[in-house]
Formats: C-alpha cells, sequence, structure tokens
C-alpha cells in the first residue's frame, strides 16, 4: 500500500510509505528482469528459426486446404507443360512460369474457375493427341 503525500502526516507513515516503495520497486526490477530474459531468449536466432518455422506451418488456412492447394499447383504445373511443354529457350520457359503462376492465382482466388480449366485441359489435351 503506497501512501499518498497527503496522508503522510508523521515519520512512521513516511517509514511505512518507504517501505512499501521499496517492495513495488523490487517488484518491478524482477518484472523487468523476467521480461528482459524473455526478449533475450526470443531473439536467438534457433529461436527465431524455430518460432518462424511453427508459425509457417500452423496457419489454419493453409492447414484446412492443404489438399486444395496441392491440386492447384499440380494443375499449374500440368498446364504449363501442356501448353509449352518441355524446352530449353528461356522466353519460353519464364512464358510458361508466367502461365503456371497465372493458372495458380486463378483457382485459388476463384474455385469455380477448376471446372472452367478442366474443359479447356481436355481440348488441349484432345488436340494434342490428335497431332
Amino acid at each position: 500500500m503506497i501512501l499518498s503525500m497527503s496522508e503522510i502526516h508523521s515519520e512512521n507513515s513516511l517509514h511505512l510509505a518507504i517501505l512499501a516503495m521499496e517492495v513495488q520497486q523490487k517488484q518491478d526490477g524482477a518484472d523487468l528482469k523476467a521480461a528482459v530474459a524473455k526478449v533475450h531468449e526470443s531473439i536467438k536466432p534457433v529461436n527465431i528459426i524455430k518460432n518462424a518455422i511453427h508459425s509457417a506451418t500452423h496457419i489454419e488456412e493453409w492447414e484446412e486446404n492443404t489438399a486444395q492447394r496441392a491440386l492447384v499447383m499440380g494443375i499449374g504445373f500440368l498446364a504449363r507443360r501442356a501448353i509449352i511443354g518441355k524446352t530449353n529457350n528461356p522466353v519460353k520457359k519464364v512464358l510458361g512460369i508466367a502461365i503456371q503462376f497465372g493458372i495458380n492465382n486463378l483457382l485459388t482466388q476463384n474455385p469455380v474457375a477448376i471446372n472452367v480449366l478442366s474443359g479447356l485441359w481436355s481440348k488441349i489435351r484432345s488436340k494434342r493427341e490428335s497431332e
């Protein structure tokens, strides 16, 4: 209990106020030491990496949609292979990556587009097989 200056009227109450402030100071010092120790522990490189990995792998959205994301990435890769094929031409490689990236973004933002692209995929595949 810390007394205000208006409540201190005697030497005894002054002594009690000083003792209360000393106890408060010790508690604040202990709290500060604990906070510094926690910060020191959290900025260690091993803990930074561990926390980054933990936060990246425990995102609820990722956990719920892992299968869907894998499917989308697979479709993007297959679309790139179907449209560009295997090539050593750097321009075609960049174009293929751009196509794959675009399809991945389209599918993640609009899952209904999977049906549209599956129809397009069937047409491309039948066209390539007929050649």
